[in-house]
Order: C-alpha cells, then structure tokens, then sequence
C-alpha cells in the first residue's frame, strides 16, 4: 500500500513536471508533509536537477589523486551524476560523460578566478535556490540548482572566506 502511495505521487510529480514546472513546486510543497513524500526528495532533486549535499568522507578517495598537499574538501554537491566540489584552494566541477559515466571530466578553478558570486531564491516558500559563479574569461556565470534542504547560505559563506580575502 505505501509502495503504491509512493509510485503514485511519483507519477504524479512527473506529470506536473512534463506539463508546468511551477505545479510541481506546488504539488510537492502541498504534499511535503507526508513522510512518504519525503522519501523520495532524492528522486525529485535528481529530475528537477537540483544539486544535494554528498558527505566528504565518501568523495575523498576518489578526489586524492588530483588533491595537492594541504588541500581538502570541504564541501561537495551533486546533480544526478554530475558534481561540483569545494577545496580549500579551488572549486572542482565534475561533469561524468556518455551513457556509463566512465569518461569524466574534472574542471579545476582557483578562487582567485572567480570574479563574483550571487545566490538567487523567491523567499521563504521558495523550494529552490540558484547558485550563480562567475569565472575571469567567461560571459556566462556557472549555474547550480539547490533544493529546500541544501543550505545555499554554507556555500555562499565558503566562497565568501575564499573570494573576499
């Protein structure tokens, strides 16, 4: 009976999201409350492509190899398979490429090249943020999507301590 609850309010969600992304927010928010719902936070981020925390002691082996002496993760947040990951000494975005994910491609930008930084949300009731990076040499900012859950303040003050030295 749960498990039927939980596919159901699942596909549900996917009509919303096929149809208006803002009835989606809509359907999810009316319905946070029901645990089963909670449940599947996962599932929602992954589709909506909003980035969830990833605990560095599960990253950190993978990330030793490219790691310099003294660096550290501090944090790191991934969107379905892709990731973006803060060091002490740079941010690292991680893009897993083909069907299998076994062609990955680490992209390494010192702090010293981002040139400024913005976080965006509609409030309170919002179930999102945005995460705006803009590097030396691009027009276009980064763009990262938060769910509710994420803590896109944490973020802003590590790039804060890092940018504004």
């Amino acid at each position: 009976m749960q498990y039927n609850f939980v596919i159901i309010c699942c596909q549900v969600l996917c009509f919303c999201i096929f149809f208006n992304a803002d009835l989606a927010y809509d359907f999810f928010y009316i319905f946070s409350k029901t645990k089963y719902i909670i449940k599947t936070m996962g599932l929602f981020n992954a589709i909506m492509g909003n980035a969830s925390e990833v605990s560095t002691e599960k990253i950190s082996q993978e990330f030793q190899p490219i790691l310099i002496n003294g660096e550290h993760i501090e944090k790191a947040f991934k969107i379905v398979r892709d990731m973006f990951v803060f060091t002490n000494k740079r941010l690292i975005l991680v893009d897993k490429q083909g069907l299998t994910g076994s062609k990955v491609d680490y992209q390494s930008i010192p702090y010293s090249s981002i040139k400024k930084f913005s976080k965006e949300s509609a409030g309170l009731l919002d179930l999102d943020a945005e995460l705006k990076i803009w590097v030396t040499g691009e027009t276009l900012p980064i763009k990262k999507q938060f769910g509710k859950d994420n803590n896109i303040n944490e973020v802003y003050q590590i790039l804060s301590q890092h940018i504004l030295k």
